[in-house]
């Protein structure tokens, strides 16, 4: 599995001076779209994802419109039945394109899990 979003950014970067602090700044904007991106990867867990952190240092242009920033997060698994309660750290690197106005992101590959056999 490998989720993708696309986010209007209402601008063109290429006509920003600092290109990764306009990224920077758009991206906290917009870190509801990132973290239903990151939820996708939790829900068949059950697990919750909060605390949604951008890297500033991490975000990098490989090209003039493409390239790749960390976003870490809290991962957590609640169940008040069982009377569990986890929580760890975790990060991904998500690449990104700039296509006109429309940023495209896409988080890491997951390979699906087989069924188990019993």
């Amino acid at each position: 599995m490998q989720e993708e979003r696309c986010l209007n950014l209402g601008t063109d970067l290429d006509n920003k001076e600092d290109k990764v602090s306009t990224l920077y700044i758009f991206l906290n904007k917009n870190l509801k779209q990132l973290h239903e991106l990151l939820f996708t990867y939790h829900y068949a867990k059950r697990e919750s994802v909060a605390d949604l952190v951008i890297v500033k240092e991490s975000i990098t242009f490989d090209t003039y419109n493409r390239g790749t920033f960390v976003i870490r997060y809290t991962i957590g698994l609640s169940n008040a039945c069982a009377d569990l309660h986890y929580e760890s750290t975790d990060k991904m690197k998500i690449s990104f394109a700039i296509e006109d106005q429309d940023l495209r992101i896409k988080g890491e590959y997951w390979p699906d899990e087989e069924p188990h056999e019993i």
